[in-house]
């Protein structure tokens, strides 16, 4: 039977007991990514840059526990402002080092130097090392074992796995140690001689995905450091339904309870949710804890959408918290607006109630929330997009 002590349901931070994948990104780590880097071809390093509640940690925990289940050498390092993120990822390669009987395939030189960055805050005269002068050499450290860590990997049969949280939060110099190393180390290769003769050049088996906040690609050139210009830049987005309804019908699968969802349950979580994980994991506690029979009844969701109001109100306001009057009646002019309508001059009609303005009369507007805030993006249709899902409701709600 259902209970709030049993309910499988997880809003917050991480990867959820009960999680609506990311099917298209964990096959191509999967399928692509892995196998590529294994026989040498380059990969380029992916980028995710996508809102709080969208889901980016709890993806790079399942790649983390998809690459370990293929015996990947994984090393995650999360951000936390003001804290040294060198040392993070050194820990976590030193940790992977003794995790998979490596070290004795590194060279001493590069191991003890890794043990040193891992170990010590401080340099001999009590200076950090990455914010004095010895950042070149913190990334010269990590790139020479990036570089034996990734050909120690392939000696082993296996692939460097590189999984780099909360991006955002990496102080300036620690994205130039830490993202410099990691650019070369991508860039290395090594010659292999051929079996029929002549050389092969290949790259190391070696993958970097990293996550961050909007923004965290103009952090990087503010820093002076071109990694993030030679990722692959990806958003999240909003969940596919078929991915939430898939969850949904194979519930009882997912929980011990053997808990399942009635048809018209799943319709009306599929609606309320709007493939917002965050709402996903919000909507789904408080529909468990509505009742505690077997199955989950459109009733039972209703009354779990009535529990979420406030709470994904306070996230919706916290994300235009700092905006200006003038900049939110802008927001709401967008929301205002079906979909398929919320071009740049139609919004810009909308908020100046003036059907003969050209969007240029707007266009200050639009770069400060597109650009600085954020909180507005340009979908490849020329359409404006909201950043967060369901946040149309919201801004039309303030209106009245």
């Amino acid at each position: 039977m259902r209970s709030p002590r049993t309910n499988p349901f997880q809003p917050g931070w991480g990867k959820p007991l009960v999680w609506a994948g990311r099917r298209h990104a964990v096959e191509e780590f999967t399928d692509i990514v892995l196998p590529r880097v294994a026989e040498g071809v380059k990969e380029v390093p992916r980028l995710i840059q996508d809102e709080r509640g969208m889901g980016k940690t709890a993806l790079l925990e399942v790649l983390r526990d998809e690459a370990d289940d293929r015996g990947c050498v994984v090393a995650l390092a999360t951000a936390v402002r003001g804290e040294n993120f060198t040392k993070a990822l050194a820990r976590a390669l030193d940790a992977q080092l003794a995790a998979h009987s490596l070290a004795g395939r590194v060279a001493d030189t590069v191991r003890r130097s890794l043990s040193r960055l891992a170990g010590a805050e401080l340099g001999p005269v009590g200076v950090d090392l990455v914010a004095a002068d010895d950042s070149d050499v913190a990334s010269t450290v990590l790139h020479r074992t990036l570089v034996d860590v990734a050909m120690a990997a392939r000696e082993a049969g296996t692939q460097l796995v590189v999984l780099l949280d909360e991006v955002q939060n990496v102080d300036a110099p620690h994205l130039a140690v830490v993202f410099t190393a990691l650019q070369k180390a991508a860039e290395h290769t090594v010659s292999v001689a051929h079996p029929a003769g002549g050389a092969l050049r290949l790259a190391l088996p070696l993958t970097v995905w990293a996550a961050g906040l909007p923004g965290s690609l103009a952090r990087f050139k503010q820093a002076g450091v071109t990694f993030g210009e030679r990722c692959e830049l990806a958003g999240l987005g909003p969940l596919d339904e078929r991915d939430v309804r898939e969850v949904l019908v194979t519930f009882d699968k997912r929980n011990d309870a053997g808990v399942v969802f009635d048809a018209d349950a799943i319709d009306l979580f599929v609606a309320q949710v709007r493939g917002y994980p965050y709402a996903f994991q919000l909507l789904g506690k408080a529909t468990w804890d509505a009742g505690t029979g077997a199955v989950v009844t459109a009733e039972e969701v209703a009354a779990g959408a009535d529990a979420i109001v406030v709470p994904m109100r306070q996230r919706y306001a916290a994300r235009i918290d700092g905006l200006t009057q003038e900049q939110v009646a802008y927001l709401q002019a967008v929301a205002s607006l079906p979909p398929e309508q919320r071009t740049p001059t139609a919004t810009c009609r909308r908020y100046r109630n003036d059907d003969s303005v050209a969007a240029s009369r707007c266009g200050g507007m639009t770069q400060r929330l597109v650009d600085d805030h954020q909180v507005l993006r340009m979908g490849a249709d020329g359409r404006f997009q909201l950043c967060l899902p369901g946040m149309d409701d919201y801004l039309r709600d303030l209106i009245r």
